[in-house]
């Protein structure tokens, strides 16, 4: 199932990809918004997007801009930022669906950078509820290790990367090119303790439920980096649950199986549950 293409417009205007999949029973509980990482295209969602359409749920995924089907042909020369990520295109997606879609209900589920953009989206306030998995503040030094030393070199290393090539090549470690400026705040974002607070995202407007996965062989959100975006949502009813693969019957989950169609047993369940008991 790969939705209904339909385009959106981001707040200031811009034209975002996205799909749409909703119940067939035409009966509908509430509606998602999946918010995707930030090197992940909108189509890696698409089974978990599909599975909570026969929940009963209207779900949406998107594109930021520069990604996927929100992807000009060059990115070179192409201004993005994350910032605008968070206060153009994310909002703009949640502005669509009070607007044109009228839901009873608006849940929102974010994985990794899908998170941490609802500190930046005005519109987050009208949310019901935010599902969290794999997501985390992105600071280095909430990481253990050769994994704080290696991402502290990451962060370094982007910058001058992506001004040579005019993006980065993230698509060679199998994620999707990111444009310039998106991965040069990223690191920049990534070096500061207060991460994408630092440039004035702030989650007291959010006042929803939320509930955040952490996995223990996830080595792009570790556990007290989780915690730490949890603690952000500082208004809001908070749960942080911490999953070893074993513990849910899976060989691994790490930063993307979550999403995978092999965790629809053990771990889409928790999702769904959660959700209606919101509806």
């Amino acid at each position: 199932m790969q939705g209904e293409a339909i385009t959106i417009a981001a707040a200031d205007g811009h034209t975002l990809g996205a799909r749409r999949f909703q119940p067939p029973s035409g009966e509908t509980l509430a509606t998602i918004v999946i918010a995707p990482a930030s090197a992940t295209p909108q189509r890696f969602y698409r089974h978990f997007a599909a599975h909570l359409a026969t929940c009963g749920f209207d779900t949406l995924t998107f594109d930021y801009r520069g990604i996927g089907e929100s992807r000009p042909r060059s990115l070179r020369g192409y201004h993005a930022t994350m910032r605008q990520w968070g206060e153009h295109d994310l909002d703009g997606v949640l502005a669509f669906v009070e607007a044109e879609l009228r839901p009873r209900r608006q849940f929102l589920v974010g994985h990794s950078a899908g998170g941490q953009l609802v500190g930046l989206a005005p519109r987050a306030a009208a949310l019901d509820g935010i599902y969290l998995a794999a997501s985390s503040s992105g600071y280095y030094g909430l990481w253990p290790g050769w994994q704080r030393l290696a991402l502290h070199a990451a962060f370094l290393a982007i910058p001058p990367l992506a001004r040579v090539f005019g993006y980065l090549p993230y698509g060679a470690l199998g994620g999707t090119d990111l444009p310039r400026d998106v991965a040069i705040e990223w690191s920049s974002w990534g070096r500061h303790p207060d991460y994408i607070r630092s440039a004035g995202a702030s989650f007291e407007h959010v006042r929803a439920p939320v509930r955040a996965l952490s996995f223990s062989d996830d080595l792009f959100a570790a556990r007290a980096a989780v915690a730490e975006l949890v603690g952000w949502y500082e208004r809001s009813e908070r749960e942080h649950i911490h999953h070893s693969p074993r513990e849910v019957g899976m060989r691994a989950i790490g930063h993307f199986g979550f999403f995978r169609p092999e965790a629809k047993e053990a771990l889409w369940p928790d999702a769904v549950q959660w959700l209606a008991r919101l509806c």
